[in-house]
C-alpha cells in the first residue's frame, strides 16, 4: 500500500515537472541544445542521467522498498550505475547499447536473513524524444546476479545462507527529463 502510494506521488511530482519545462522550452530547438543532465523514472528507480559526450552517457539508480507483515519487516536497497554508449541519432530517435552493475541489500526481521546481491547487466535500447526536455526509452536487458548471505541459525548463531546465481533476460520503459 505505501508502495504503491510512494509509485503514484513519485509518478505524478514527475508529470508536473515535465509539464513546467515543457512550457519553457522552445519547440524547434535540437534535444543538445535543451540541456542534457536529467532526472529518469524507470527499469531499476529513480535517478540521474548525466550526459558525457554527445554520444556517451551515465546513468546512477537508486531503489528501496519495504514490506510489513505481522511481526515482521522485510526490505531491500539498492544502487546501480549504467554506462551508455549512442550507436545512432535519426530525428528524436536514438539507439544505444551498454552494461549496468549494481548492489543490493536485503534484510529481514522475520528470520534475520540479510542478503547482499551484485549483478551485472548488459541493455540495448532505444530513446526517443517526445519533447525537447521529455524523453521515453526502452531496453532490452541481459542480466546475472549472486544472491550472497547471512541467516540466524540453530542456537542464535550466524551461519551462511546458501548462495544462488541467477541469469535472466527483461525488458522495460523509463521516462527521462532533461535540466
Amino acid at each position: 500500500m505505501l508502495r504503491q502510494w510512494l509509485f503514484r506521488l513519485t509518478l505524478g511530482a514527475w508529470f508536473v515537472a515535465g509539464g513546467a519545462l515543457s512550457a519553457q522550452e522552445r519547440s524547434s530547438a535540437p534535444r543538445e541544445e535543451v540541456g542534457g543532465i536529467g532526472l529518469m523514472l524507470g527499469l531499476h528507480g529513480p535517478g540521474l542521467y548525466v550526459p558525457v559526450s554527445s554520444a556517451v552517457a551515465v546513468r546512477f539508480d537508486l531503489s528501496g522498498s519495504v514490506v510489513s507483515g505481522t511481526g515482521y519487516y522485510n526490505g531491500t536497497t539498492g544502487i546501480g550505475l549504467s554506462g551508455l554508449r549512442y550507436l545512432s541519432n535519426v530525428d528524436d530517435l536514438r539507439t544505444y547499447f551498454g552494461a549496468r552493475v549494481g548492489y543490493e541489500f536485503t534484510w529481514s526481521t522475520a528470520n534475520d536473513v540479510h542478503e547482499q546481491i551484485p549483478s551485472g547487466s548488459l541493455l540495448f535500447g532505444t530513446e526517443y524524444a517526445i519533447r525537447p526536455r521529455l524523453g521515453l526509452f526502452g531496453e532490452a536487458i541481459g542480466s546475472y546476479s549472486r544472491t550472497l548471505g547471512t541467516r540466524l541459525g540453530p542456537a542464535n548463531n550466524v551461519v551462511s545462507a546458501p548462495s544462488s546465481a541467477v541469469w535472466s533476460i527483461g525488458s522495460g520503459i523509463g521516462l527521462l527529463f532533461r535540466f
